[in-house]
């Protein structure tokens, strides 16, 4: 098949069912000031891009907030303001602030707009995680071995404390001036920020790390004693832990893996939040969630609003394209959309494209602008109708490759309706790639790589959306996968489901259209087809004679040439495609008989740009059965955290099972388990969008890298 298709695993999150139109989400939009305006344009965009792939609408309504209301209103927090936040769903804030407004009181600097925002929505609650992602690691000051792997969540107390506690001020004593401020906590505002941490810890590793000062502050012994309390009362199963937090400040930077949820006050918690945040390597790269118990939430980036590089198109927009992710987790109940947001942000990551905060050698550098093209570049999904066919135009960057990773079924397609996709690549085909059918297999994961300009179509009575991700081509092969390795047995079969000789094309409904070459056997379906289970009727339907909608593929190209010469050729075409037939049957028959081959020499370890990785850890030989797409495997594993924390593993002789390269596992376990032969053995490395992505599940927490010990059990059809 060349290069026009591929087998490949991106991401999880790319396995899209198209769904009908939604609510409207009613969004109140706070650009503030300097390069707040900047990066709200692009995650607005973008978040349009991504609710459209699930049928969700965002009403966006801007208003004033910070220097920006300050110049226009004479107030940094407007009463018009915050009426609309009150009545919106959620709030999406960019950044406030800037040298102009320095020197004004205290009551009219854009910081205390911010402070009043979150008191009138009674945002109590900051939620800010620290994730080091995989492509990221080495732009952390710290060495990649300390930062690697680090996921925290730093829940902060956020309207109380010493922000907001009275009295304060600054006055005149003993011909002196003094400043004050009150650091004060009730029990009730302790343990309702305690209880969201609870609840989050439950969710990730059940770990909690309360920080104080309780050894100096009575505030602080206050505090500790009431999240104590709580924890031994509802939530026994959460392992609490208290730090001082000048040791905690430490350990964040010298053991920041040993965190896993840190629950705060207010000016611990800004302080712990923004040293963790650098061990991600940059503020450009961390969202904020501040929820509320009883209205909407307000979701905006870590860092500040970076007036020195304000309309200089230079400003990183991907934390603000994580809150609007956040914003659509948690405050919206939207997770495919949110799921859509962070796959866009880890895309653009793997592509290779930086803003300067986080440039690093061999990527390359984009502006403001010009990034929000390549994180809607991302986003690649289209429509295919019976009626017109749907190209794909690769970039002008000759090093962007397509992968289309799923195909559904219209939602609005009739009862029983049925389509084939069809793919025409600039000197090829067009091939089947699948068949759809209502009531039946309506959606199918796919694994096409495209690197050209192709063309899809439909035939039959419905159509089809496609969904897929732009992606960086490797030079050495798919992946790390040398082309030897990867392609040959995948293209071996697809040419033999697609590629037929004697298959002339599609009829209406969809189903194959076969030449009678005259031979017995032409109207009989592969004995291996026959045994599959019946869900495989919607993949190779029975084969029956009707109209022919696409072309013969016989040649055509000489209509002048004489009756004898012409009769001639086509005897000579059918004889080639009917010995062409006879040599496809003669593989099958021998594929059916074990292979008695001596053991491939395979590389011990496979390392992946995306953080996958495939390491040999026994292997039994060349005679084993083969994991390939399509057969039903057994297994025995064992899973763990990065921790090493078993989260599951077959016990005894039980095995896990499962149809490899369909999508009924993680893309992780399809792409490592294939290869494998009976009697070998793997460790798998999962990073998260190969696995489980931003969704908790059971005891394993969002956003973790998993680790699987894999031993090829059983091979079946």
């Amino acid at each position: 098949m060349g290069q026009a298709m591929s087998r490949r695993h991106w991401n999880a999150q790319s396995r899209v069912i198209v769904a009908p139109m939604h609510a409207t989400h009613n969004i109140t939009v706070l650009p503030g000031d300097g390069i707040g305006p900047e990066i709200m344009a692009v995650a607005l965009e973008v978040l349009r891009e991504a609710g459209k792939k699930e049928g969700e609408t965002f009403e966006c309504t801007e208003a004033l907030i910070g220097g920006a209301a300050v110049d226009a209103a004479n107030n940094p927090y407007p009463k018009e303001t915050e009426d609309l936040c009150k009545a919106s769903d959620a709030v999406l804030l960019a950044a406030i602030g800037g040298y102009k407004w320095d020197d004004l009181p205290y009551d009219m600097k854009p910081e205390k707009g911010l402070l009043r925002l979150r008191a009138s929505l009674n945002a109590f609650a900051n939620l800010r995680p620290a994730i080091v992602l995989p492509q990221l690691a080495d732009a952390s000051t710290l060495k990649r071995e300390v930062v690697e792997g680090v996921d925290i969540l730093i829940v902060r107390e956020l309207v109380g404390g010493i922000y907001f506690g009275e009295p304060r001020g600054i006055e005149e004593r003993n011909g002196e001036r003094i400043g004050y401020n009150t650091d004060v906590y009730s029990e009730s505002e302790v343990q309702r920020i305690a209880r969201v941490a609870f609840e989050a810890a439950r969710k990730r590793n059940s770990r909690l790390c309360s920080v104080d000062k309780s050894n100096v502050l009575e505030v602080s012994r206050l505090w500790r004693e009431s999240v104590t309390a709580l924890g031994e009362k509802e939530y026994p199963d959460v392992d609490l832990s208290h730090m001082y937090i000048d040791n905690a400040a430490m350990q964040l930077i010298r053991n920041p893996k040993s965190f896993d949820t840190i629950v705060t006050g207010n000016i611990f918690g800004d302080i712990l939040s923004d040293e963790a945040s650098m061990l991600t390597g940059s503020l450009g790269m961390l969202p904020s969630a501040s929820i509320s118990d009883d209205g909407p939430g307000i979701f905006e980036p870590v860092h500040g609003s970076a007036p020195d590089i304000a309309g200089q198109d230079l400003a990183n927009p991907l934390a603000m394209v994580l809150s609007a992710a956040m914003m659509c987790r948690y405050g919206l109940d939207l997770p495919k959309v949110a799921d859509h947001l962070e796959a866009a942000v880890t895309g653009v990551l793997d592509l290779g494209y930086r803003t300067g905060d986080i440039m690093q050698d061999g990527c390359k550098q984009e502006e403001t602008d010009s990034l929000l093209t390549v994180v809607i570049m991302t986003f690649w999904g289209c429509k295919v109708t019976k009626s017109k066919e749907s190209a794909y135009v690769p970039p002008a960057d000759g090093d962007i490759l397509l992968h289309v990773s799923q195909a559904c079924l219209d939602p609005e397609a009739k009862k029983g309706a049925k389509a084939v996709l069809l793919l025409k690549s600039s000197d090829e085909g067009p091939y089947a790639v699948c068949s759809l059918r209502e009531g039946g297999t309506e959606s199918v994961s796919l694994d096409l790589l495209l690197e050209d300009y192709s063309e899809f179509s439909v035939v039959g009575s419905a159509s089809i959306h496609l969904t897929g991700y732009l992606m960086p081509r490797d030079d050495e092969g798919v992946e790390g996968f040398s082309d030897e390795d990867d392609d040959d047995e995948f293209d071996d079969a697809f040419e033999e489901a697609t590629m037929d000789p004697a298959l002339l094309g599609y009829d209406a409904e969809g189903l194959p259209i076969y030449m009678d070459d005259g031979s017995d056997d032409s109207d009989e379906i592969d004995s291996d087809e026959e045994e599959d289970d019946d869900d495989d009727e919607d993949i190779v339907p029975e084969k029956k004679n009707k109209k022919v909608i696409i072309e013969d593929v016989t040649d055509h190209d000489d209509v002048d040439e004489k009756p004898a010469e012409k009769a001639r050729k086509e005897k000579a075409t059918a004889e080639d495609k009917k010995a062409k037939r006879k040599a496809q049957e003669d593989m099958r028959e021998a594929q059916k008989k074990p292979k008695q081959e001596e053991p491939v020499a395979k590389t011990k370890s496979k390392k992946y740009p995306n953080g996958f990785e495939i390491h040999e850890l026994h292997q039994g030989g060349g005679s084993g059965k083969l994991a390939k797409p399509g057969k039903r495997v057994s297994v025995r594993y064992i899973g763990k955290l990065l921790n090493g924390k078993i989260f599951d593993q077959t016990k005894g002789k039980k095995t896990f099972q499962f149809r490899l390269g369909v999508g009924e596992v993680i893309k992780g376990w399809d792409r490592g388990v294939e290869g494998m032969r009976v009697g070998d053995k793997r460790k798998l490395v999962v990073p998260p969008q190969m696995g489980y992505g931003g969704s908790k599940v059971g005891p394993i927490p969002a956003n973790s890298t998993l680790v699987f010990e894999v031993e090829l059990v059983d091979v079946k059809n």
